[in-house]
């Protein structure tokens, strides 16, 4: 496993136990394993978990594999990833909706958009007042 690797695993398993509240101690009895190995996965040691360790890791966090090994989650791009899949589940969500609650959301999404369209106006407004004054 490549260094870049294995610190990249270190950062997404602090990260994301810090996001649950929760301890070394209790992530390592949650997946499984001894308080020192888990310690050992989120230091800088040679030590790093198995296959098997990252999947049961990967599915109590709810992200995938790819997530946890190949991209650091504190990082613009881990950012608008997320935002889109966030949308995706919206969008999935939406589709399966009756039409009375499409209508719903609907009405909702434009009243929220008309309410942020009149607040980047009233923003806008105000900082060409300011520069001119």
């Amino acid at each position: 496993m490549s260094s870049e690797l294995a610190f990249t695993i270190k950062k997404n398993l602090k990260h994301l136990r810090k996001q649950k509240h929760i301890t070394q101690r209790e992530a390592a009895q949650i997946f499984g394993i001894s308080y020192s190995a888990y310690g050992k996965y989120e230091n800088n040691t040679p030590v790093q978990p198995t296959l098997e360790i990252l999947i049961r890791i990967a599915d109590y966090y709810g992200v995938s594999l790819d997530e946890l090994i190949d991209r650091d989650r504190s990082t613009e791009n881990g950012t608008q990833k997320k935002e889109a899949s966030i949308f995706d589940k919206f969008q999935e969500s939406y589709e399966s909706m009756s039409l009375p609650d499409k209508m719903v959301v609907d009405k909702f999404l434009e009243e929220a958009f008309a309410k942020w369209r009149a607040s980047e106006t009233s923003t806008s407004e105000e900082s060409e007042q300011e520069g001119s004054v």
